[in-house]
């Protein structure tokens, strides 16, 4: 379970809930080692925080370098969620020995501040479950206009506009740029596809001349697996100046993996980008939904 903790939990825990979820083990996991440890036998005063606090620190810091180091991004959210896995314990341990009870009184503050810690991580967790909710019953659409912040759905530069707004109150702006590779990708949607037809975008390109662009879409399978250009769909498009629609029918993403069927009730990613632009660009992105 701890180098599950700390290297990436099962692959059906997928998703920001499931890795919200997933995260508090690092508040249980600590508390869990504290409690064993009895730091308080041998411990007080000052350095009962101090000692345990900067141990847990180092520790949590040695573990998020070595992940860095092996692909995954280092957390410093994980290392204060060690610490509240501590901190809680100390505070309340007057509650789990008698000897303590007296001392109650000077513990308060201590219990109130770690037990607020650890109310806003529960209370962060609930609001993603919250969200992902709206997201899994969204359908048909892949993402909802009306958002003001894009980014807990989104990845690249993408804002919301009131230009070329399309069938919806505003559009989003993705600039794209003059890297290797530039784009949007929309990793947090719907992502049970199955009981539709086909993919609908509605973008707008502003240029006076056609864009190359492409589509990839790819479910959980490939994301855990070794990315493989073959093992997901890809189509190339050409925007042209102004507005364009683009269909697409699911049974050629599903098709799209060369030995498997993709997993329609499992997608995981849809992403636009280019590639080595000439120079930095926009479109717009107006509507994106199933059918």
């Amino acid at each position: 379970m701890a180098p599950l903790l700390f290297f990436g939990g099962p692959e059906w825990f997928n998703g920001p809930f499931g890795s919200a979820v997933w995260n508090l083990g690092h508040i249980g996991f600590f508390a869990l080692i504290t409690l064993a440890a009895h730091p308080w036998r041998w411990l007080g005063g000052w350095k009962l925080w101090a000692i345990p606090t900067l141990a847990v620190f180092l520790v949590g810091g040695a573990i998020e370098v070595v992940q860095s180091d092996v692909g995954r991004e280092a957390s410093w959210h994980d290392m204060l969620r060690n610490l509240i896995g501590v901190w809680i314990v100390l505070a309340w341990r007057h509650r789990l020995d008698s000897k303590q009870s007296a001392q109650a009184s000077a513990h308060t503050a201590l219990m109130l501040a770690s037990t607020l810690l650890l109310l806003f991580e529960l209370g962060t967790t609930a609001a993603i479950g919250v969200r992902q909710f709206k997201v899994a019953h969204q359908l048909p659409q892949l993402y909802d206009f009306s958002h003001n912040d894009p980014t807990p759905y989104w990845q690249g530069e993408l804002t919301p506009s009131k230009e070329y707004a399309g069938p919806h109150e505003q559009s989003l702006r993705l600039d794209l740029n003059t890297k290797l590779y530039s784009g949007g990708s929309l990793g947090n949607l719907p992502s049970d596809w199955r009981g539709y037809q086909r993919l609908h975008l509605a973008l707008f390109n502003p240029n006076s001349e056609p864009l190359p662009i492409t589509l990839r879409i790819n479910d959980w399978t490939h994301a855990f697996g070794n990315n493989a250009h073959s093992d997901r769909y890809n189509t190339r498009l050409t925007l042209q100046p102004g507005a364009q629609t683009i269909t697409v029918d699911l049974y050629d993403i599903e098709q799209a993996p060369r030995t498997r069927r993709m997993d329609m009730d499992s997608v995981s990613q849809l992403k636009l980008f280019v590639s080595r632009l000439p120079e930095p660009t926009t479109i717009y992105i107006q509507d994106l939904r199933l059918e």
